[in-house]
């Protein structure tokens, strides 16, 4: 196993292994569509090699949005933070998190968001403060709402 000073790449489990660039990766991604004995073979390479996936550049890579916005009202009381974190993260994206107080600091969090061209975003706001945002959220056209 290569120390964890160099990280391991595809092209390097391509070239241990002796199978394309693409077969490696079908491995990682779709394995159902590699036969049994080649699936073996790159996984028992990778092993060896200390190859792990990087979510984050299969992101990259796959022009899938990296960023999660999560901009929460205010004046919620608890709001499970770790929780966000854990659900975001195990989907291979990063979580952001914005605060709002008001519609106008609700526009300037979206605003933001959209700067990093995401489309995942959550506002999750107190049913209480709903009549405040709704309008900006229809305008928005966010529909993936989540009150607390």
């Amino acid at each position: 196993m290569k120390s964890n000073s160099y990280k391991t790449t595809l092209q390097d489990v391509s070239k241990k292994t002796g199978y394309s660039l693409m077969t490696v990766s079908r491995v990682i991604n779709t394995p159902h569509l590699v036969a049994e004995k080649t699936r073996r073979h790159v996984e028992s390479a990778m092993s060896d090699l200390g190859y792990i996936k990087n979510n984050i550049a299969s992101c990259l890579a796959s022009s899938k949005d990296i960023f999660c916005f999560v901009i929460m009202d205010s004046t919620l009381d608890y709001i499970d933070v770790p929780s966000y974190i854990k659900t975001i993260t195990e989907q291979g994206m990063i979580p952001c998190f914005l605060c709002f107080k008001n519609k106008e600091d609700l526009a300037v969090s979206i605003t933001k968001a959209k700067s990093f061209g995401s489309n995942e975003m959550y506002i999750v706001f107190n049913p209480v403060s709903e009549f405040k945002v709704s309008r900006i959220l229809a305008d928005e056209k966010i529909i993936n709402l989540e009150l607390k």
